[in-house]
């Protein structure tokens, strides 16, 4: 789905950045340079039993929005269960990084964001 002016440009476009990761106990994602996130929502899943904490970087890898800590399991957990609000906007370098207790098997992540062109 695009928003687009009366001209017919698209200006952002929802994205569902859905991954198998391989064997990992910290992943990053990092917004792409000329464009801005809007993070709306997403899933994180555990399938070895872990803790997962998820920090918001800038592009100098400083955290300025750090999660809740999920306790350990083995469940999908949303992104909106950790932070205490949501959406977050994230300019373009910003990172999202997520940190397992345990190196999980093959996780599957989904990152819900409106991206938006700047």
């Amino acid at each position: 789905m695009d928003i687009q002016t009366t001209l017919g440009v698209p200006l952002a476009k929802m994205i569902t950045n859905f991954q198998t990761l391989g064997a990992v106990a910290t992943h990053t994602q990092t917004v792409p340079a000329t464009k801005r996130w809007l993070l709306l929502d997403g899933s994180i899943e555990r399938d070895n039993a872990a803790t997962l904490q998820i920090n918001i970087t800038d592009a100098a890898d400083q955290i300025f929005i750090h999660s809740n800590t999920e306790a350990a399991g083995t469940t999908r957990v949303s992104l909106a269960s950790l932070f205490s609000s949501m959406p977050i906007l994230l300019d373009a370098g910003h990172k999202i990084v997520l940190t397992w207790g345990v190196a999980q098997t093959t996780p599957e992540i989904s990152l819900v964001v409106l991206e938006i062109d700047v």
